[in-house]
Order: structure tokens, then sequence, then C-alpha cells
């Protein structure tokens, strides 16, 4: 029983010594531990190990004897003596303010995850310890210090991670006020918690760590075709990958070949965080002598959907007058009201088709309406009415009428003029109606707004710009207005422009256009271009919207702020919207570069920009250096992401999506003039084929890569004899090997084979069975020999050494 009781006061010992917390006074060297008390401490830790090594013995012995009986024991057992120790690693790590024992616990932990096949946590710790090398070594010294966890209360092995302090303290004032009703606890949790979350906030922003999105998992392989109904043109330079062909080869009428959709209202948030002042919540009061002019979008009054107490087209028409029309006269006292409508297809096929057709759900119909009229009956259901494109354009001809017989009816001292345009389809299509007419009442010709617009969002700028008002408010909750009409307000010296984008009881939100282009001449980020609304416009339109393709993971806030950040590297060519100007191109390319840098900057290591790795690209010109650049980035993207999705997409690819922006750009550089020529789309990234547009995802050549890869990686032989003879489709093909698709058994007509048999034409005489060409989906039948598993390493050899590892830092005892 001796050494029963030198046993507890061994253990007490220990147990005091782990209790010790040093003063400020006492010097504390390598870790924050003391140096003597552990060096005592490990004196008695040898001391109870030879106590024990009886009992470890025997307990080993029973450990080795169970591990052989029951393999569910040997898991555990093994998880707990080796896999844990990693665990243990990162939590003693995070608790000690051990950075250094920290990171070892994390590359340990890796392999646990890619074992255990955990996705998440496989990506995240390689990337870690990857941007970690990039840090600049007083951040290094900082962490190593101990601050990347914090103590509480200030104790020893009481540390935590910031996250878990921040999670903590926000806790605690929260219990704190709900436990004490007193009015200064209440106050301090007001101030507190708002102050906490904005300089989290803050401090994200600025280490550009801001979580967008949860995050989520990659769906399985049975799931990604279904999903890909709206890929983006992530089209990829094919050569031998598998992966590369999934979003390449779409056909023209699938669904998949729809462009992909984002969030465009997200562009105006962006910018009403950069330029503020330009966003107001009201109109200032004016002088009632200065003219005011309201410009209405159609297209979004109609979506209001009818009272209950409407019966018939007549009582909605006037429903929408008062509504709309009456009410601007008496709440911006404008002397002109104007109501613009879309014209669909009035130049031909548009792009904005496939929008359109995305636009359309299933319904039933429950009739059809041949004519629109005042006394016709409402649809009971006003959104399957409006879905059928027909329906709506009868609506819009009749309002277009309606509308101004009301205002004669309303206004008959012209205290204010109704003008209507874009809804005729008779003798007055392409003309605006007014009802400013004689004594007797007649509708006139406003000859000066007559156009062939197609869009009301081009329509309305058209309006204000021939307005002979010095106050304009104009109603369109479409963010494309916004940047349709920017590049037209320096133009537009003499007149006062409000963009009314929300209209409903508690939020009034106008854009003071003026203002905003202020705002943008004074913003130093982009002092260094001469036209920065126009590179403004492209970056929106080159990010996503009706006419051409977001680009997947990037929204609208990646894209303004990159640009931002790198306007001079990109430079004021992102205006260029010709075809022909090379300059264009490659500052697009500029953009698009920098935008996947931003996502992906760990896998350009030691580059610390795009235009340090751009300078050091050698090439004839600056066309061939930045697709060598892309192509560059290609290949170092390969590894790092997880599905073909987060690829840049090639050079061809990128330069289709130009050309569509440049379309788009141009279309909506014509909005200030009645008559638009619109460039031909089959030269601009479309194709258009029977009255149908699709999008030209890529070009032939690479196309034709993905067929190829196709065939090479899904049909090939299925020979008995071990393909040697000419039998052999494969030995035939213009390839001459055997691809991955091959069934066959055997084989040696393998591309690394060297000792292949000689061709020999009268071997087709062998005995061989008949060989086809096989197209299949997947194989899930592998040969385990081809993939032979190392059994020379397991877990305990990977981890032999790491109990080792793990005492050095914990109790290492500094030397001089």
């Amino acid at each position: 029983m001796d050494w029963r009781k030198e046993l507890d006061i061994v253990l007490n010992t220990v147990l005091s010594s782990c209790d010790h917390t040093p003063d400020t006074s006492e010097k504390c060297a390598g870790d924050i531990l003391d140096c003597e008390m552990w060096k005592s401490l490990l004196q008695e830790k040898s001391k109870l190990e030879s106590l024990l090594e009886g009992v470890r013995t025997n307990f080993d012995q029973w450990r080795f004897h169970n591990c052989t009986a029951s393999a569910t024991f040997q898991f555990w057992d093994t998880f707990v003596h080796t896999d844990f120790m990693a665990y243990l690693g990162l939590y003693i790590g995070i608790r000690s303010r051990n950075w250094n024992l920290r990171n070892v616990s994390l590359k340990k932990l890796a392999c646990l995850f890619y074992a255990f096949d955990r996705h998440n946590y496989l990506r995240m710790i390689p990337y870690h310890l990857a941007d970690l090398q990039t840090f600049p070594q007083s951040v290094l010294d900082h962490f190593e210090a101990g601050c990347f966890s914090v103590s509480i209360t200030g104790k020893n092995y009481y540390c935590v991670a910031l996250d878990e302090a921040h999670e903590m303290e926000i806790n605690l004032k929260t219990k704190q006020a709900i436990n004490s009703f007193s009015p200064t606890s209440l106050a301090t949790l007001t101030h507190y918690l708002p102050y906490r979350a904005e300089t989290l906030h803050n401090i994200k922003t600025q280490l550009c760590i801001e979580k967008k999105k949860g995050n989520q998992r990659q769906p399985n392989s049975d799931f990604l075709p279904s999903q890909t109904d709206c890929i983006f043109e992530a089209h990829s330079e094919t050569s031998d990958r598998l992966g590369s062909v999934y979003f390449t080869s779409k056909s023209n009428n699938d669904a998949s070949g729809q462009p992909l959709k984002g969030t465009k209202s997200n562009a105006l948030k962006v910018i009403k965080s950069t330029y503020e002042a330009a966003f107001l919540s009201s109109l200032p009061v004016i002088d009632e002598s200065v003219q005011s002019n309201v410009i209405l979008e159609g297209m979004f009054l109609i979506n209001t959907i009818p009272l209950s107490s409407h019966r018939t087209f007549s009582d909605y028409a006037e429903f929408l007058f008062n509504r709309w029309i009456v009410k601007s006269h008496i709440q911006f006292k404008a002397q002109e009201i104007h109501v613009v409508f879309d014209h669909p297809n009035r130049n031909g096929t548009s792009p904005k088709d496939i929008e359109r057709s995305r636009r359309i759900h299933d319904f039933v119909s429950e009739k059809t309406y041949k004519n629109v009229s005042s006394h016709v009956l409402l649809p009971t259901n006003w959104r399957n009415f409006l879905n059928v494109r027909d329906h709506k354009r009868k609506l819009v001809n009749y309002l277009s009428y309606q509308l101004i017989t009301l205002s004669l009816q309303r206004f008959q001292n012209h205290e204010c003029v109704v003008v209507t345009a874009g809804g005729f389809d008779d003798e007055n299509m392409d003309k605006a109606l007014s009802s400013l007419g004689g004594v007797d009442g007649s509708i006139v010709e406003c000859c000066h707004l007559n156009s062939n617009h197609e869009e009301g969002d081009t329509r309305v700028w058209l309006h204000a710009i021939q307005s002979k008002s010095q106050r304009i408010i104009i109603y369109s909750p479409d963010t494309d207005t916004f940047f349709i009409g920017l590049p037209f307000i320096d133009s537009i010296a003499d007149k006062t422009i409000y963009l009314q984008l929300k209209d409903s009881c508690f939020d009034h939100q106008f854009v003071d256009m003026r203002m905003f282009a202020l705002q943008m001449s004074n913003d130093m980020c982009l002092k260094g271009l001469a036209t920065s609304v126009d590179c403004l416009q492209m970056v929106y339109i080159s990010s996503g919207c009706d006419f051409v393709s977001f680009f997947h993971g990037y929204g609208k806030k990646t894209f303004f702020d990159i640009f931002r950040q790198n306007a001079d590297f990109i430079s004021s060519d992102l205006s260029i919207c010709d075809k022909d100007n090379i300059q264009g191109l490659c500052a697009f390319f500029r953009l698009i570069l920098c935008v996947y840098f931003s996502k992906h900057r760990t896998a350009f290591q030691p580059a610390i920009s795009v235009k340090e790795m751009y300078d050091k690209i050698i090439c004839e010109s600056a066309l061939d250096k930045h697709v060598a650049l892309i192509k560059d980035f290609r290949e170092r993207m390969w590894e790092r992401v997880m599905s073909e999705v987060e690829m840049i997409p090639n050079a061809e690819a990128l330069k289709l999506h130009w050309l569509r922006c440049c379309w788009v750009m141009q279309y909506w550089k014509q909005g200030n003039t009645n008559s638009m020529s619109l460039p031909d789309l089959n030269s601009y990234g479309w194709n258009i084929s029977d009255g149908e547009i699709t999008v030209v995802w890529d070009t032939e050549i690479n196309l034709k890569k993905v067929n190829d890869t196709i065939q090479w990686y899904t049909k090939g032989c299925s020979c008995k004899s071990g393909c040697t003879t000419l039998r052999c489709s494969c030995k035939k093909s213009a390839n001459k090997y055997c691809s991955p698709g091959c069934k066959c058994v055997n084989c040696v007509n393998l591309p690394t084979n060297l000792n292949q048999a000689v061709d020999d034409p009268d071997s087709d005489l062998e005995d061989s069975e008949q060989e086809e060409d096989i197209s299949y989906e997947s194989d899930s039948e592998t040969d385990i020999n081809e993939f032979a598993a190392d059994t020379s390493g397991n877990s305990s050899t990977a981890y032999k050494n790491y109990w080792d590892t793990f005492e050095n830092y914990i109790f290492a005892v500094p030397t001089d």
C-alpha cells in the first residue's frame, strides 16, 4: 500500500503545479509559463511514469488483445490514442496561446478531415495555412506572441479563440441586462451591441473576409445535371479534363444554355454605401415657379393588382390614373406626366427574349382575350393574365389611349399634360401622343418624342432629355434605368433629375443624378479615369444584367469594389465598346483577372497583385500577354477549386462575353436618340436561327475539344486479347491508344507502354471477340489491382512521432 500513498503525493504535486499562476514579477521564458516550475513538473512526471510502468504494460497488453479481437475497439483505440491527439493539441494550443502547437495540430487535422471526407474543413485548413504564408512577419510575430486568442479571465489555460470571446462577451452583457432590469444595464446593452456589431463588420470589411452567404455543400454528381439550367459561361480550354466539358456542350434550345441569373438591385446598394449623399428619402422643397415633369415607366404600373371592387378594365384604368397620375400631379406639382411603355421586338429578335422567356412561368389560362376594352371584365388571376405576352400588349395598347382620355376629363384647363408613348401598334406606332390639344379636346402628336425604342428604361431618358422642365422625376425601380442614364447627366446641365427607386407608404427613395455624378468626379479612386461614368456602366453590364450572364460566385459588390481598388490598372479603356478595338477587350480582361485574383489570392503566390503578374509576362503584343495571363490563372486555379464553375473562363469565352457587353453598351448609348440602329447580333456573341436567339458560349474550336474529350472518356473498345492487333478499334483510330472509357482486358495499348506488340495485318486471324464502341456515362467498377492501396503506411505510422511533438510544444524547456 506504500506505493499508493506515494502515488497520491505525486498526483497532488502535479495538480498543485498546474494551478500555479505566475504573477507579473515572475519571468516567463519561452511560453507564458514559468521555466523552473515546469522543470519540477517534468521531474514529477518521470517519477509518476516509473511508478505506473507495470500498470502501463498491462494496459497496453489489454489494448492489443482487444484490438485484435474487435475491429470496433481497434477503431476507437486508434482514435483515442492517435487521432484525438490532434484535436487535443488544437484545444490546448488555443487555451495556452501556443501558436506553433496550433499550427501543427491543424496540419494533423487536415489528414483526419481527408480521411473522414469533411469537405469544408478539408478546404479551409490548407487555404488557411497557405494564407499565413502571405502575411507580413510583423503580423506573424503578434500571432506567435499569443494574439490569436484572448484570455477573458486572465488565467492560464483559460484562453479562447477570438470569435468565441466575442460571442461570450455579447452573451455576458445580454444576460446581465436580462437579469437586471435597471436603466444602467439596459443602457449598457443598447450602446454595447451596435458598437460591437459595427466594429466586427468594419474589421471584416478591411480584411476582405465579410461573409456573403452561408457555406453550402457541393452537389453530388447526380444532382449537377439538373443544376446546369442556369450555368454561366465558365467555359474551358478543355484539353483533357472531363470536368471542362460540363459547361460548354449546351444545345441551343436547352434550358441549361440560359445565362446565369443574379441580383441586379445589389448594384445600387453598393453605390449607395459609397456615394451616400446622392441618395435621398424625400425631394427638396422648390419654388412653385419651377416646372416639374414626372416620367413613369408604365410596365411597372400594370403590375399593380386590381382591387376586389374593380370589375372591368375601365375601372382598372381609372384606378391607375388616380394612383399614379393624379397623385404625381399633386405630390410633385408636376405640369407634365409621361407614361412610357416597352415595345418588345420592335427592331426584331432581341437578346432580352432570353430573359423574357425565363420570366414566363407555367400557369393555367382561364381564357384568351381577343381584345381589351373598357367594358371587358377583368381576369380573376392578374398574374396569369400578364404572363401571356399578347394579353400584356393589348393592355398596354388600351391604357395608352385611355390614360390620355381620362386626363382630358380630369384636367380640362390643361393644368397637367399627359403624354404616352411606346404602347401603340396601329397608325400611331412609334408616336408619342399628348392630351395638350385644342379647345375641342383632341389628342395631338409630340413629334420630338417619337421613337422606335424597345425598352421603357431607355425611352424615359429620351423624354427627360427632350423635356423643357427644370426638374424631372423618373419613376423606375429597374436598376438598368440608373446605369443607362448615368453617361447622359453631363449633357443635361440645365436640369435637375431625380430617379425614384421606391414609392410606398413607408419608404421613398430618390437618387440625385447630378449629385451622384459630382461625387464620382471627386472619388479619389477614380481620379485617373477620364470617362469614369462610362467605365462604371461597363462594369455593371459585364457583371450581369438582363442581356448578359452573371459570373458564378461574383456579385455586383465584388465587381464594383475591385474596380475602384484597381481603377488605374484597369484604365479608361474599359469604356470602349468597339468590337474591333483591342484596348477595350484588354481592359475587360484586366477587370476579370482582378476579380478572380481577389477570391483566389493564395493560388498566385508570391504575387501580390495582377499587375505584378502581368508585368512579368513577355509577349509580342498586349493581347497575347492578357491571353497568356488568363491561361496562367486557369492552370494555377485548377487545383484550388472544388468544381469547374469556380474556374475563370478561357480567353475566347471572355471575349464573347465582352462582345455581348459591347452590344448592350452601344444600345444604351442610343437612349438619347429618336431612332435606334442596333448592331447585328450574330457578330456580338449571339446566334439567331429561325427567329430563336441563343448565346454563343465558346468558339467552335473549343467546343470541338469538348466533344473530343467526351469521346476520349466515354468511348472505347472491349477487347479480351490485350489490344495487340488491328482488330482493336482504338488501335486503328487516330488516337492509336486505348482511352479511359475502354473495357478491354490486360490491355497493352497504352501511351506509357514501351513494349507494345508490332502491328501485324495477318494477326486478324487470331481468335478474339468482336469489339464494339462503348458509350456510357460512368463506370463505377474499378480494378482493385489498378489502384492498389498503399498499405505500407497506416494511421499509427503517420502519427508515431506526434506525441513527442506534442510534448515538445507543451513541456519544452527553454534554452539560453
